[in-house]
């Protein structure tokens, strides 16, 4: 009966624990950063930036 109870409690601790992790990012940054692109033409465009780790690409939105 202590066996079952100490298993219940720790089974339940293990639960809880799980669903406070942090959810993982594959962004470098929290938010995408305000930047100027220089275009093969010359032409200077506002996008926001971010760099996307699992693909090793920068990542750009457009304003």
């Amino acid at each position: 009966m202590k066996y079952q109870i100490t298993f219940i409690i720790l089974l339940i601790s293990l639960i809880t624990e799980a669903g406070y992790a942090q959810k993982k990012s594959i962004y470098l940054l929290d938010d995408f950063t305000q930047g100027v692109v220089l275009m093969k033409n010359g032409a200077k465009t506002n996008v926001l930036l971010n760099y996307d780790g699992s693909n090793s690409t920068l990542i750009c939105k457009y304003i």
